[in-house]
Order: C-alpha cells, then sequence, then structure tokens
C-alpha cells in the first residue's frame, strides 16, 4: 500500500499529556504507540500527517494542535486517536488532564463529529476511562479488505469506570498499553485471523485475557472495555502478522509473513523511503548469515520464548521485525536497526557503528592508550563499560564512629547510563563516533550530534520524565532486552538521583564541535568522607583514611596510635611503625614489606596473608596475633616475643 498526498487513508493523533512525577510511562507508552501507528507493516498510519505531542499541559495545547488537522478532514481519512495520562470523572462527565486542567472527553467527540469525522479509533490509557464508553453492541461484524477503512467510531478503554488504570512495576510502560503493543507486535501471540487483521474486538479479548491468566499481572485488577459504534464493518486497529492459515503460498512466504510493500514504480519507492524512518529502511549489502545467531537467539528468548529453536531463521527474522518494510525486485533485507543490534561486524555497513575506548588525557599527553571497539551495539556497551571499570579503583573512608567503608571512586551504574544512552541515542546516519575517554579527573562519553531541537541536558533535569526518549525505537527495544544491567533505559532518573547526592559539578554536560559530551569526575561519591572531613570524624580515623587512599612508600607514623583500626590490604611498605599502637587492628592483606615495626604493640592483630618480608620485628609485641599465612622473609626479630597463638614463624 503506497499513500500519496490525495488520499491519505489513516492519520495518528498521539497525546501524552503532563503528569508531574505521578506517571512515568506516559512519554515511552506514546512513542512506541506511534511508532506501531506509523509503521507501513502495521498501523499504516501516514508517517507525515500524524502527530506525536509529548507532555502536552494544557487543553489549548491539545486543541491548538488537533483542530487544524479535524478542519481539513478528509470523510473516508480514518483517525487513529491515543491519550495517556491521568483521567477523572467531574460531575458525571469523564475528564482528560492536561496538567492542572481537565478536558471533557464530550468536548472531543463533539469535534470530531463537527468536522466529519466519521471514522476514528480512540485509545484512552487512564484512570477510570470505562466512564468514556458506554454499554458495548453484540451487533455481528463483517470481514473486510484489509485497505478499506470501515465507517465508525470505536473507544477503547484501558479500565472500567469504577477501576484505576497502572503502570508497570519498573514504571517502563503502563499495564494496558504494554500488553497493547505486545500483543500487536507478536501477532497475537501467534493467532492468526481469516482477513489478517487484528481488529479492536481481538486485541481488547487479547488483553483482557493475558490480565487474567497471566500470574505475573494478577495484582493489575483493571479490565480493558470497548464500544463501537455506527460501523458498517468490523474495526480493524493493524495488520496481523500472524498469517492466516488456508492459503496456497510459495516455500518463501509460508516462512516469513508478508510485511514488505510491493514496489511498482520508483515514485512508489521513494514514497516509502519517505513514509518509513531510517531505522527501517532497507540494508542491501547485509546477508543474514552474518548475523551473530546467539545474540538473535538471546533475543528472542525474551520476546518470543521458545520461537527460535522450533523454526527457520527467515521466519524467526520476520517473527521479530527485522526485515524492512521496503523490498526491492521481491526480495526482502535487513533494516537497519536489526544490522545495528544483531550483524557481526555492523561497522563494514555503516562506518559510524563504532566507538573508541581512550585512556588518557588528548593524544598528544604522555600515556595515552586508544582501543577501537567493534560488533553489535549491545556488545559496544558491555565493553566500554568493561574497559572502565577495569580501571577504577576503591576508595575507603572512616567515619566518625571509626567503621570502615569502601566505595568506587566512581559510580558505575552513571556511566552505564552514559555509555549506554550514547550508543542507543545517537543518530547513525551522521558523522562520528561515540568516544569513552578515562582521564586522571574524569570519565567522558562523546556522543555525535546534538539534544533534539527545543531540549537541553537542563531541561531534561528538569522534567519529571525519568524514562528515556529514544531517537531510534527500534533500536532502544533491541538493547532494552540484550543488556541486563539495572538502570539501562532509565533515561535521566539516574543522573538527576546521582546529581543530587553529589552536587551539580559531579556530572555535567556540554555541547562542542558537533559532540554532546557528558562529564562524571572522579572522587566524588562520598568525598567528604574519602578525605576524612565528616564532622566528628578525629585525628586517628583522617589518619587511617589517608593510608589508605594516599598509599606512599617509607611513611612516618612512629608512635602512631593505630590500635583496632581496619587497615586491610593497605600499603604500609618501609614504614617507619616504631612504637606504634597496632594491637586488634586489622592488618591482614596489608603490605608491610620493609616496615620499621620495632617496639610496636601488635598483640591480637589480624596479620593474615600480610607481608612482612624484610620488615623489622624486633622487640615487637605479637601476642594473640593471627599470623596464619603471613610471610616473614629475613624478618628479624625476638622469637621469645612471638606468641601466635600455635603459629609458627618462618626462618
Amino acid at each position: 500500500m503506497v499513500y500519496n498526498s490525495h488520499e491519505t487513508k489513516r492519520i495518528a493523533f498521539v497525546v501524552a499529556s503532563s503528569t508531574g512525577e505521578e506517571l512515568q510511562a506516559t512519554t515511552r507508552d506514546a512513542t512506541t504507540i506511534f511508532n506501531i501507528l506509523t509503521d507501513q507493516s502495521l498501523g499504516m498510519c501516514h508517517p507525515k500527517q500524524s502527530q506525536l505531542i509529548h507532555r502536552c499541559s494544557s487543553r489549548t495545547e491539545l486543541e491548538s494542535a488537533i483542530l487544524p488537522v479535524l478542519e481539513c478532514w478528509n470523510p473516508s481519512t480514518q483517525l487513529i486517536f491515543y491519550f495517556s495520562g491521568h483521567g477523572e470523572v467531574i460531575k458525571n462527565n469523564y475528564c482528560l488532564k492536561f496538567g492542572e486542567k481537565y478536558y471533557p472527553f464530550r468536548n472531543l467527540l463533539t469535534e470530531l463529529e463537527t468536522n466529519g469525522v466519521s471514522r476514528a479509533i480512540l485509545i484512552l490509557d487512564a484512570c477510570h476511562s470505562g466512564a468514556a464508553i458506554g454499554t458495548k453492541s453484540d451487533g455481528s461484524s463483517i470481514i473486510v479488505d484489509e485497505d478499506d477503512i470501515p465507517q465508525g467510531i470505536a473507544i477503547i478503554a484501558s479500565s472500567k469506570k469504577t477501576q484505576q488504570s497502572y503502570e508497570l512495576e519498573d514504571r517502563s510502560h503502563s499495564v494496558f498499553t504494554s500488553l497493547l503493543c505486545k500483543g500487536i507486535n507478536t501477532g497475537l501471540d501467534g493467532t492468526p485471523t481469516d482477513n489478517g487483521l487484528i481488529s479492536v474486538d481481538d486485541i481488547v479479548t487479547y488483553i483482557q485475557d493475558k490480565l487474567s491468566t497471566e500470574e505475573k499481572l494478577s495484582s493489575y485488577f483493571q479490565t480493558p472495555v470497548f464500544q463501537i459504534s455506527k460501523a458498517d464493518k468490523a474495526i480493524w486497529i493493524t495488520k496481523n502478522l500472524t498469517k492466516a492459515t488456508g492459503r496456497q503460498e510459495t516455500e518463501n512466504s509460508s516462512d516469513i509473513p508478508q510485511n514488505t510493500h510491493a514496489v511498482q514504480s520508483s515514485d512508489d519507492l521513494r514514497t516509502l523511503y519517505e513514509q518509513n524512518a531510517p531505522s527501517y529502511h532497507p540494508c542491501l549489502n547485509a546477508n543474514i548469515d552474518d548475523l551473530n545467531l546467539s545474540l538473535l537467539k538471546e533475543y528472542s528468548n525474551k520476546v518470543e520464548p521458545g520461537f527460535f529453536d522450533n523454526q527457520r531463521l527467515p521466519a524467526v527474522l520476520s517473527k521479530l521485525g527485522l526485515y524492512s518494510p521496503i523490498s526491492h525486485n521481491g526480495k526482502k533485507f535487513l533494516h537497519k536497526s536489526a544490522v545495528l543490534c544483531f550483524h557481526k561486524t555492523p561497522h563494514i555497513l555503516y562506518p559510524q557503528a563504532r566507538s573508541i575506548f581512550f585512556v588518557g588525557n588528548p593524544p598528544d599527553a604522555p600515556h595515552f592508550e586508544r582501543e577501537d571497539i567493534y560488533g553489535p551495539l549491545s556488545y559496544q556497551v558491555q565493553q566500554l563499560v568493561q574497559k572502565v571499570n577495569s580501571y577504577i579503583v576503591q576508595k575507603s573512608y572512616i567515619d566518625n564512629k571509626g567503621t570502615r567503608h569502601d566505595v568506587a571512586e566512581i559510580d558505575m551504574s552513571v556511566v552505564r547510563e552514559m555509555i549506554s544512552n550514547a550508543i542507543t541515542h545517537r543518530n547513525y546516519d551522521a558523522n562520528g563516533l561515540v568516544k569513552v575517554t578515562l582521564t586522571k579527573e574524569a570519565v567522558e562519553v562523546y556522543n555525535p550530534g546534538s539534544f533534539p531541537d527545543g531540549n537541553s541536558w537542563g531541561k531534561f533535569l528538569q522534567s519529571s520524565l525519568t524514562v528515556s526518549e529514544p531517537t531510534d525505537a527500534a533500536v532502544a527495544l533491541y538493547l532494552t532486552n540484550l543488556l541486563v544491567y539495572e538502570g539501562v533505559g532509565r533515561g535521566f532518573s539516574v543522573f538527576k538521583r546521582y546529581i543530587e547526592e553529589n552536587g551539580p559539578d559531579s556530572l555535567t554536560c556540554k555541547e562542542e564541535s558537533g559532540n554532546v559530551c557528558v562529564r562524571l569526575l572522579r572522587h566524588t561519591v562520598s568525598q567528604k568522607f574519602v578525605e576524612g572531613e565528616e564532622e566528628g570524624t578525629d585525628d586517628k580515623w583522617r589518619l587511617v583514611g589517608e593510608i589508605l587512599n594516599q598509599p606512599t612508600q617509607n611513611r612516618d607514623l612512629k608512635g602512631a596510635d593505630l590500635s583496632g583500626v581496619d587497615l586491610r590490604g593497605a600499603d604500609l611498605s618501609g614504614a617507619n611503625l616504631v612504637g606504634a599502637n597496632l594491637s586488634l587492628a586489622d592488618l591482614s592483606f596489608a603490605n608491610l614489606s620493609g616496615a620499621n615495626l620495632s617496639f610496636a604493640n601488635l598483640s591480637f592483630a589480624d596479620l593474615r596473608d600480610a607481608n612482612l618480608s624484610f620488615a623489622d620485628l624486633r622487640d615487637a609485641d605479637l601476642r594473640g596475633a593471627n599470623l596464619k599465612g603471613a610471610i616473614f622473609e629475613n624478618s628479624p626479630g625476638d622469637r621469645s616475643k612471638f606468641h601466635n597463638q600455635g603459629d609458627t614463624i618462618p626462618d
């Protein structure tokens, strides 16, 4: 099916209202629905004339966007309206809430009638949305051809009038919209329909069944309902990716549902490229033999458990939506997002689909290292995170009660989010590479491009939205399922929390030279504790903090009071500890090689696996000390002083 400007058949109008901090899934839900409805293999809404509105804050904003569309309405066109947000019944009128203002749903119906909109599907994902409809008609449906838009108005509500509508536990999507999208994307879990379409009745029945039979959804007490009025035929919402049975098909088409469009002219081809997002454009040089099958199986088992092992590869690729909706000479090709996420070497087909890891300051600085990272995008995220983590060291601090705490100098959950955001959200049509640089001062992640129009780092931090708004919904979907890190895909909520806890300078962002650079300072985690600045911390604990975090050979600690302290793994090589009090101290795994411990009190100290080679232990008191595994090579000392609970001190 190819659209032109004179015969637009379907237009989507998708709205996520501004809800403050109360709802976190509305924007992601709206984006996902919009992508499905404008996908030419599913909803077939015109991608240019359809509209997506995020964080709509007033009825004025809604009306200023939708009324110009309705005023020029073609009676043969069908409207697909989707709303995500709050809904309330006020004086027996069902209202949609935008910011702090209410918009009576009947106003929308009046506008549709006034402007001659007689074909529409209105989807409401909001509490009490069942109040927007009456009783469902029991009239029978008439099967229609897929290109014939039936007359009539259908209203789908996410819950009954007396019920609330819920978000999933992780708040990534609403319960209703997640099931709505799953039903469409899986072809009703592999259930064919006679006409190859998913009707309003089909999808609502699917959602109701999931809510009533799946244990993990049993705690959500909401029941979707719908009403269809003045319809002369069954109203369908999308194509069904699961093909109907009983048809005579070729071997190729029996394996692959036909989701691509036949192209009969160069104008048709140009139109299809314009209608489909670049992420769904075909990659003509990609071969399915070059896919990473283990990665593909991992993804398939998460979204379609068991399907991968029982089907041929072309059928799996089609089921998972990895073929482009645009065919060339009757042949199917993988789309761009599929290549980026599942091809073994996507950089060969898209040279910008690789990343770089740097250690050190710019290339002219000493000790500068560079490593290029290749492979599927999820692999690049994992490799970059692992490489940063391999350079991170633990910092220790002693609180005012003398308790030792070990913390990483960099919060890896923030690093993971920085890297996954850069890989997921960059524009792979633009030049430049994602770069991760690790310096003495910070971790810096450079992402080619800029923030979307009208947005900035500051606006995102101030927004109530806590999940990412992906540039490429397909890439975001694949990486969400392939990456198992907690926090990935949670957008700016991780950043906001970190800045609130560590200050505005701990994590910053700037745009320069065509890149967005996010910078995370080292040592910002509990900095005041690491440096011994916590109120009430005395000199003894400050000294312990210095020993742990600022290793120095030959440190002068003569006569120091270090009794009962935790110095596990500390570097005290060559230290002057003459006469120091280390009784009851934990020195396990500490490096005390060459230290002068003469006259030191080490009674009941824990010296397991400590390195005491060449240490001077003359007249040291080791009564009751645990010396299991300790190394005493060439350590002078008076054996009569070694009371070590039966352990033997080697010569």
